[in-house]
């Protein structure tokens, strides 16, 4: 089964990203895949194909790790695209939080690296993915992007940990495991 550690969002987080997805569909991003409204998450960790029988052991050193870290309050600010503006495969809306998310994600990797999961190589970069381009976009960072200041605040309060099933309507997320926060 394929896994991922998140952070779910709270609704109205999810309508004004859903509102700014509105905006930047109104722009000719051809072959673009747009996260869909359900599935808007902050991916800690994305452990790819798990053994089942491992999920127990897994939410374990999680609950083991996660269990004294305070909830916090985090910014929608900014946007940007992976791996740059210049060739983008995914535009993406950030957040401000003190280096709270990157606190949370190396404590979960730590944990994950008893059960032998690899540490991952690039640096956490604390992200709400909106869409995948597969076409060509040369127009640099659309301008709902570029000029997003604060987009809205959130209370992180949890982390789940994810079932991601590959559907062709698209990806369909179930939590099978809630830690919370504090």
């Amino acid at each position: 089964m394929r896994l991922f550690i998140a952070v779910p969002l709270p609704e109205q987080t999810r309508d004004q990203l859903s509102e700014l997805q509105r905006r930047l569909k109104a722009l000719p991003l051809e072959r673009a895949s747009w996260v869909r409204r359900p599935a808007m998450h902050v991916t800690l960790r994305f452990l790819g194909g798990v053994d089942e029988q491992m999920v127990p052991d897994i939410c374990e050193v999680l609950e083991e790790a996660l269990t004294e870290r305070a909830p916090f309050e985090t910014v929608l600010k900014g946007g940007g695209a992976f791996p740059n503006a210049r060739r983008p495969r995914v535009f993406w809306v950030g957040l401000e939080d003190g280096g709270r998310f990157a606190e949370l994600a190396h404590a979960a990797n730590l944990a994950l690296t008893a059960l032998g999961f690899q540490a991952p190589e690039q640096p956490f970069r604390p992200h709400v993915t909106l869409c995948r381009v597969s076409g060509p976009w040369l127009g640099g960072l659309p301008a709902p992007l570029e000029q997003l200041d604060e987009l809205g605040r959130f209370q992180v309060d949890r982390l789940d940990l994810f079932r991601s099933e590959l559907r062709p309507a698209g990806a369909v997320h179930t939590s099978l495991h809630s830690f919370p926060l504090g």
